[in-house]
């Protein structure tokens, strides 16, 4: 089976681009400092929680600053022949994304705010100044945060997947325009595009064969 021609689509602006791994590499960080609550010892786990918390606020902030510079500068579009399917799947899948972050985050800045336990941001602002503490409301907190914990994982993991789908199955330019590099090696790989276009035998399916005349 001949493999199709990957398209070649507008890129990410580099703001986009450094916002998108900068809350990518923070929100990765703050899941992994959470799953470790459960195998730590409580001293330790009174030393995370702080650092958690203020990770958490930070990629609530760079979240909100990229809904506004999504808002100002709108993303490239969804490769032509895209079905109205995909294309709805998209819109609920980063819709899902960006508001269960927000969810976590106002969630955990609530709960740090109603902690008996001073948490402060980088040992700086006291968090748990900011309301009057309450073990009772903590219970149900935590099994909200726990719960939406849950659901953003498993929305990354499908996000993930799905840039992959696109990648190696439909063979589009959705990863490749979020990557860093992404427009240098369009434009590296562009004269390889144009031979394959032109030539479809030369693709690595029919290789080797016999060069066009």
């Amino acid at each position: 089976m001949k493999k199709r021609a990957r398209p070649v689509s507008s890129q990410y602006s580099t703001t986009a681009k450094w916002l998108h791994w900068l809350v990518a590499f923070l929100l990765l960080s703050v899941l992994s400092v959470a799953l470790e609550f459960a195998f730590i010892a409580p001293a330790d786990r009174a030393e995370a929680i702080p650092v958690h918390a203020s990770l958490g606020i930070i990629v609530v902030a760079l979240t909100l600053v990229r809904l506004a510079w999504r808002r100002a500068v709108p993303p490239p579009p969804l490769p032509e022949g895209t079905s109205p399917l995909f294309r709805r799947g998209a819109c609920i899948g980063h819709g899902l994304l960006y508001g269960l972050i927000l969810y976590q985050g106002l969630i955990g800045i609530w709960m740090a705010a109603l902690s008996p336990v001073a948490i402060r941001f980088f040992n700086g602002l006291n968090l748990s100044a900011l309301a009057p503490a309450s073990e009772g409301s903590l219970v149900y907190l935590r099994q909200l945060h726990f719960a939406g914990a849950a659901m953003l994982a498993m929305v990354i993991f499908g996000h993930v997947a799905a840039a992959l789908w696109h990648h190696f199955v439909k063979r589009d330019d959705i990863l490749i325009r979020m990557l860093p590099f992404g427009g240098l090696w369009q434009r590296l790989s562009a004269p390889a595009r144009a031979m394959e276009k032109r030539f479809p035998s030369l693709t690595m399916q029919n290789w080797p064969r016999k060069l066009p005349k």
